[in-house]
């Protein structure tokens, strides 16, 4: 499943990191595609660091949020390999 070109910065992402995956992805083949799929990659990082900083009974409701989204995520993830099992 390819990725659709971003045409502003995601909500995820901060205006420095929106500059380095822009600057990274210039030399990609299909710059629009790669962009997309390294603010794909951050995001899920986010969720992911987030989700672990919560370990223990620090907001049990939230770290179930992420890590469902985290779950549901997954799978499009490893089947367009921005994370390997």
């Amino acid at each position: 499943m390819p990725f659709v070109p971003l045409r502003e910065k995601p909500a995820t992402l901060t205006t420095r990191e929106w500059d380095v995956v822009h600057a990274r992805a210039a030399a990609a083949s299909q710059p629009g595609e790669e962009a997309a799929r390294m603010a794909e990659h951050i995001a899920f990082q986010k969720i992911y660091l987030e989700w672990r900083s919560l370990s223990g009974d620090r907001d049990p409701a939230r770290r179930d949020y992420l890590g469902q989204l985290l779950l549901d995520g997954l799978p499009a993830h490893v089947q367009q390999a921005i994370v390997a099992l």
